[in-house]
């Protein structure tokens, strides 16, 4: 049975008898596997989700992979239905591929439907034939089953204990009608709030928030969303803990997502908000005090950071001086240093070199990043860089420079890898402590112009778990003193006074969350609508699982 070039795919896949119509399926099956291979793929829709039985008397049955919970991220289940349910579930796949070869080949729908022809008889004529063998070969076999399993993110009846979420306006895809209802391809901008299950950082979703009806506020619209999520995945009473950035959208004590989630739910969350992101806000609030505020989204106005942007094409100066002083970074375990993003290890080092005032050859050629009032890593590194270069500030300018180059250094440098290395949810109280300590070397003018796990139970989570049977002691009895007057059959928490709490492994940064936001935002720019950019992150992350990654000859033949 030819697809005729022009026929609607609907009649073509709607004529035949029942084993037309499977050879049907198998040539959709085999589409879909070949534009897997091609990273174009539509998400959880392959040959995998399909399971053929074909008895001995020749009749033939489908079992369906239910592909709406996959799209969810729960667990597959499979459900008995007729070869031609199946065949219609597969007229939604062309339908996804229809708009994947039009952005892929950038062709108008005639000349596409024609590509998916040609594909379709080129692709799959072995797979029918396999598939005619498999019915042959069943008057010997009582039954021949193909069978294949995928995976999901979260298993089903798995409940979510931790969400983390963050969202950017993306450059995004998309099918813009004119004035004649004729739908046209376009980049357009648009808000992608991406969800992570924590604390495995996993991507679970991402959704465009709804426009918010006054006196509503955007943090509501967020906070409904996520609480839909919940409910999709029955997980509103699991829900501990909720990490974000500190934004007064997100922890807003009235008005952020935090707080509008929490009503919602009926009880308290665990506030986990991202402490690279707080210690970040410091050093824009000082740039902006002793320089000059900050410009559009990348530029600076003051005359020291307004340089930044010419960094990389100022030459080197050999006599730059030293900058010693301060408490010396945490040794990075290789564990954290493996995962590390080259401008990551690259500052480590540049801070250590800076302090002693030999730059190391390999460093003095090294090119920072674009600057960026969303990535403070690359303007604290720009800072440091310029200190080694001819920048041609004198007088109050060079003054200035010197001192935000000893805040980077002494302050934000240092807590940045401490966070890196120490960041469990008990490590938080303690890195605000760091924060007050390593502040007291600073300047009169930087401590006034730069101080969120001082919370009381952030606080009280970090003494329990302390190895001091003192601090643990302190924390029970101001629990105690809490619950006076009412009743608690749990008893456990008396045996912290012997044993540190052992506290559930979230993060107190947000980078797992981030990395799905740079999924989303490439997701974005590949394909169109949500359905379809949640499917290319799904199959994304399944091929990372399933094919290693190569560093070396070693770990090639490590898979054998």
């Amino acid at each position: 049975m030819e697809l005729c070039p022009g026929e609607p795919l609907e009649d073509w896949l709607r004529r035949g008898e029942v084993r037309t119509c499977l050879e049907a399926l198998v040539q959709v099956c085999g589409v879909v596997r070949r534009l897997h291979a091609r990273g174009i793929t539509h998400g959880d829709i392959h040959e995998r989700n399909v399971l053929v039985d074909v008895s001995k008397a020749g009749q033939v049955r489908a079992f369906l992979l239910d592909f709406g919970a996959a799209s969810r991220g729960a667990a597959l289940c499979q459900q008995e239905c007729d070869v031609m349910d199946v065949v219609a579930t597969a007229l939604e796949v062309i339908r996804d591929l229809d708009h994947l070869f039009a952005l892929r080949w950038k062709l108008n729908m005639t000349s596409n439907l024609n590509k998916v022809t040609a594909l379709l008889q080129e692709a799959l004529q072995d797979a029918v034939n396999k598939m005619l063998e498999v019915g042959e070969d069943s008057d010997n076999h009582p039954t021949t089953t193909i069978t294949t399993t995928t995976t999901t993110t979260v298993n089903q009846g798995t409940k979510i204990v931790g969400l983390g979420y963050d969202g950017r306006k993306d450059k995004t895809r998309a099918m813009v009608p004119d004035s004649y209802g004729k739908l046209h391809p376009r980049l357009i901008r648009e808000e992608h709030v991406s969800v992570t299950e924590e604390p495995s950082g996993r991507y679970l979703w991402h959704f465009v928030p709804e426009d918010p009806v006054p006196p509503e506020k955007p943090a509501f619209k967020v906070a409904q969303a996520l609480y839909d999520l919940l409910v999709t995945y029955d997980s509103t009473d699991s829900l501990i803990v909720l990490q974000g950035d500190s934004t007064r959208a997100n922890t807003g004590w009235k008005g952020g997502t935090h707080a509008h989630l929490e009503k919602m739910l009926g009880r308290k969350l665990f506030w986990s908000i991202c402490l690279l992101h707080t210690n970040e806000l410091p050093l824009r609030h000082l740039i902006t005090s002793i320089d000059g505020p900050t410009s559009s989204d990348t530029g600076f106005t003051g005359p020291v950071c307004s340089l930044l942007s010419s960094v990389n094409e100022m030459q080197y100066n050999a006599e730059f001086r030293g900058v010693p002083g301060g408490e010396d970074l945490t040794e990075i375990p290789e564990y954290i240093l493996v995962n590390m993003s080259t401008d990551q290890q690259v500052s480590y080092q540049l801070v250590q070199a800076v302090k002693r005032g030999v730059l190391p050859s390999e460093l003095q050629e090294i090119k920072c990043g674009k600057v960026s009032h969303s990535r403070w890593l690359t303007t604290a590194q720009s800072l440091m860089y310029m200190w080694t270069r001819k920048h041609g500030l004198t007088g109050k300018e060079l003054n200035t420079l010197e001192i935000l180059v000893k805040y980077c250094l002494q302050v934000y440098f240092k807590l940045y890898y401490d966070i890196k290395v120490h960041h469990r949810l008990e490590d938080g109280p303690k890195h605000i402590l760091t924060q007050l300590r390593v502040m007291r070397s600073q300047p009169k003018k930087v401590q006034t112009a730069v101080t969120f796990y001082v919370r009381t139970e952030c606080v009280l989570l970090s003494l329990m778990a302390s190895q001091s049977e003192d601090d643990r002691r302190f924390a029970v009895t101001q629990i105690l003193k809490l619950r006076a007057g009412e009743e608690y059959e749990d008893t456990s928490i008396q045996e912290i006074l012997v044993k540190p709490y052992e506290v559930p492994e979230f993060s107190i940064h947000t980078q797992s969350t981030e990395r799905v936001v740079k999924q989303v935002a490439e997701a974005a720019a590949a394909v169109v609508g949500q359905q379809a950019r949640d499917g290319f992150i799904r199959t994304r992350a399944h091929h990372r699982e399933t094919m290693p990654c190569f560093r070396s000859k070693k770990d090639m033949m490590d898979t054998f």
